[in-house]
């Protein structure tokens, strides 16, 4: 005997097999329980009922459809594109995840029960109705055999029919507890299925944020946005510094612009620039009223404020760029009234300008006048107690990310402009405790070429180290874990060897 689930079942889903197997189950209770042919339309309906609710129902009602439509897929973000490892929307994906493939595991593990009761229910009609009528209604078009099938049952046979009966009631039963089982996956799947998808736009929200602020801290070291000397900085015990006598360690007041919520931070970096700016100076009313103090700040065009609202909430606050501010716009501060802007003049020239690092929040107050307003810092993060201070002009992403590594060691780095013979280059210096230091960023996959490069930087270094950036090769650490010893076999002089990923 054919069994449920050929060729002609691949691509359905086990709920839509088991609304079919329902609605037949329903006629087959008819017309075995009742068998009385010119009632088979109102007995198709009563026996629905009786599976479903054991209650009988109003006869009027129209005839059943072929049963709920099928859902849809599991949502189809891809979530390696998106992973944020340790985050809590990282974990609430995965717990969603989680969920989602029970679902679609129960549901796949319901399909084989559909599968057996299809069997079933096809066993049981061909013996009433004969194997090829059964087969149509199975596979075929599933409401019209609820109103044709009554026509092909030998009504004649009503002994065959009676006998039938025990078999019937079970089988109706069997499918009511199938309904029961295929309603509550669908449920379920429905539900984890949403789960899911809500918690990828969560996780592709905070992997967007991730990168827009990756972005942003490389364009403010590219672009300062920083404030010129004397500007004072809010620090964590209510003292007022100037700007350019921040030091790494010293601790800030930084604020959560999620919560509103201010706490202490430690600066990790500092950045200092000379040179032609665009420059923008803010007049500030201090309380936000007409007619009291005024203060004026003077900024790189580039450099954010978190700009509120006159009912300010946190999390409609926005991130402006000083250039971008405009007469009547409100900066936020710690406690009391909004400062608001009352002017914005630009200029252009060469300033020292200074800016750091914060620990986390990544901002911190500057003083317009007696009051704090919030702004953002420029993110370089140090995963270490180490020293960071960057003055050059334009250092690439890899002298970034070397100079961090390095202060994440506990050194002293300082990424500064090139001197003497390589004064107007490309790269930056980078100082190690005092001594050069210099990056590489090979491309090739081959080792001997990329050791042959290091030992060539011997007399550039001066004794100092090379940092070896991997992350534009398919090289790993591991194929350089002896650099150290084959460099010395070349003579080269080199103190010391880096290899990050």
């Amino acid at each position: 005997m054919r069994r449920f689930g050929g060729k002609g079942d691949r691509g359905a889903s086990a709920l839509e097999y088991a609304a079919a197997l329902v609605l037949v189950g329903a006629l087959v209770a008819a017309v075995t329980i009742i068998a009385i042919p010119d009632r088979a339309q109102t007995a198709t309906r009563a026996a629905l009922c009786q599976i479903f609710t054991g209650k009988n129902c109003d006869g009027d009602k129209p005839p059943p459809s072929a049963g709920p439509p099928s859902p849809g897929g599991s949502p189809g973000t891809d979530p390696n594109t998106n992973a944020v490892p340790g985050s809590p929307e990282q974990t609430a994906y995965n717990n969603a995840k989680q969920r989602a493939d029970l679902a679609n595991k129960n549901n796949d593990d319901l399909g084989a029960k559909v599968k057996e009761v299809g069997d079933e229910l096809l066993k049981f009609l061909s013996e009433l109705v004969g194997i090829d009528d059964a087969l149509k209604c199975i596979h075929g078009d599933i409401k019209a055999c609820l109103w044709t099938l009554v026509g092909v049952v030998p009504w004649g046979k009503a002994f065959k029919i009676l006998k039938k009966i025990p078999a019937a009631v079970k089988l109706g039963k069997r499918l009511k507890e199938l309904w029961n089982a295929v309603a509550a996956a669908r449920k379920e799947k429905a539900a984890a299925d949403a789960a899911l998808k809500e918690a990828e736009r969560a996780l592709a929200k905070k992997k967007a944020a991730q990168e827009a602020a990756k972005k942003a801290a490389e364009a403010c070291l590219r672009k300062p946005n920083s404030f010129t000397a004397g500007t004072g900085v809010l620090m964590a015990d209510g003292r007022r510094k100037p700007i350019e006598d921040v030091r790494v360690g010293d601790r800030v007041l930084a604020a959560d612009v999620r919560t509103g919520a201010t706490e202490p931070r430690a600066v990790t970096a500092l950045i200092r620039h000379r040179g032609p700016e665009r420059l923008v100076s803010l007049t500030v009313d201090e309380n936000g009223l007409p007619g009291g103090r005024t203060a004026t700040l003077t900024v790189t065009a580039r450099h954010p404020f978190w700009v509120s609202h006159p009912y300010w909430s946190p999390e409609k606050g926005t991130w402006t760029d000083a250039g971008g501010l405009a007469a009547g716009d409100l900066l936020t501060t710690v406690r009391g009234p909004s400062p608001r802007v009352l002017s914005v003049r630009t200029s252009r020239r060469a300033v020292a300008a200074y800016n750091f690092t914060v620990e986390g929040l990544h901002t911190y107050h500057v003083m317009a006048g007696s009051t704090p307003v919030l702004v953002h810092n420029c993110t370089v993060d140090v995963p270490g107690p180490g020293f960071l201070t960057i003055t050059a002009a334009n250092p690439s992403p890899s002298e970034i990310k070397a100079a961090a590594f390095m202060a994440g060691l506990g050194k002293r780095v300082e990424l500064r402009d090139p001197v003497g013979t390589r004064a107007g280059g490309l790269t930056s210096d980078l100082l190690v405790d005092g001594v050069p230091w210099d990056v590489y960023t090979p491309t090739t996959g081959n080792v001997n070429r990329i050791i042959s490069a290091v030992a060539s930087k011997g007399s550039q270094v001066q004794g100092g180290g090379v940092i070896i950036d991997l992350s534009r090769t398919s090289v790993t650490p591991e194929q350089l874990a002896n650099i150290e010893a084959r460099i010395a076999g070349t003579g080269a002089r080199i103190g010391s060897i880096k290899v990050i990923p």
